[in-house]
């Protein structure tokens, strides 16, 4: 147990080195630090433990290869800076695939999904944000350079491609969707800056970890769990408060970001922001089926002085208004 805290804090430590990172060969020892930390955290005795944490490492050890390869074959060089050019298209494309790759996105989004079905929360939360993050800061310098127009062509794809996970009834499975969704929203906020996408995929993360806490609590697996198991009013509050950031409802401090990246993009692509604004909605609905399972779920709030909440589920329910409500102002 406390071999895997140390693993998890070396991982919280690479995904904030990424966001320092100042050339490319630095950004790939960090993909590759993040790699081997988190495979202890995934690995347990298990047959079928061994068969995704064997499907991950080679997922990542391929996404590491075709990054590597673009630094030492592009003209950027394996430590060139971050604001230099690509010698071709190709180049460009190489690496925006390993980066899609190892961020689960469409078109590789199933092998996240396949991975995350029988983790536990805190393993789930690790790989859907933590290990999200380098991959992320790296896409963040890239996309700068690739048009506006071709990154809308991959979003739509990904609306199209996304949209089947509204039939999951696994909630480890429409989380996976939800993630890969919101990784989509956070790159396209870096259109733009980096500031505001940074800052919306960790109020995304923040709501993640809240929602991942309290499922753990419940023991809930399947959306039906949701109506099977009796809530605690107070529960029901923080998971209410953590589905609703994840949507990006107002007064959330993800609903402003949403507005302010819609906003932006109109100006420059109206057929763009028009598919994203599609995109939510389709997640929204069934969002808004978990949000009236937990309104529906709270027992009378008289109660509430006699209940009692894990100090993490509280304190990011609690954070998360305040920032949403300082973030408005």
């Amino acid at each position: 147990m406390a071999s895997k805290l140390i693993m998890w804090i070396l991982i919280s430590w690479c995904s904030l080195l990424a966001l320092s990172a100042a050339t490319w060969f630095q950004f790939w020892v960090i993909l590759e630090l993040s790699t081997i930390f988190f495979l202890p955290v995934l690995s347990s005795s298990s047959v079928a433990s061994k068969g995704r944490l064997w499907l991950y490492y080679l997922i990542q050890a391929i996404g590491s290869g075709l990054f590597l390869a673009f630094s030492a074959l592009g003209s950027w060089g394996a430590v060139a800076e971050l604001s230099s050019q690509p010698s071709s298209f190709g180049a460009n494309f190489v690496v925006i695939l390993s980066l899609v790759l190892k961020l689960s996105a469409p078109p590789f989004h199933l092998w996240g999904v396949q991975v995350s079905e029988s983790l536990s929360w805190g393993q789930f939360f690790s790989l859907n944000i933590l290990m999200k993050i380098p991959p992320l800061a790296a896409s963040w310098k890239v996309l700068g350079m690739v048009e506006l127009d071709s990154l809308g062509v991959w979003v739509l794809f990904s609306l199209l491609v996304l949209s089947s996970g509204l039939s999951e009834e696994s909630l480890r499975r429409f989380l996976t969707y939800s993630s890969s969704m919101n990784v989509v929203w956070a790159l396209m906020a870096s259109a733009e800056s980096d500031l505001i996408s940074s800052f919306y995929f960790f109020m995304y993360g923040l709501s993640f970890l809240g929602l991942t806490q309290l499922l753990k609590e419940g023991s809930c697996s399947m959306i039906q769990d949701l109506f099977l198991k009796s809530l605690w009013s107070l529960t029901s509050f923080s998971l209410m408060t953590s589905v609703m950031m994840t949507m990006g409802l107002p007064p959330l401090a993800t609903f402003w970001v949403k507005v302010k990246v819609l906003s932006g993009l109109a100006s420059l692509s109206s057929w763009l922001s028009a598919s994203l604004m599609f995109l939510s909605v389709l997640f929204v609905l069934i969002y808004f089926w978990i949000l009236i399972i937990s309104f529906l779920s709270m027992k009378s709030w008289a109660k509430l002085h006699s209940e009692s909440l894990s100090l993490s589920s509280l304190s990011g329910t609690i954070l998360s208004i305040f920032m949403s409500v300082a973030f408005a102002l």
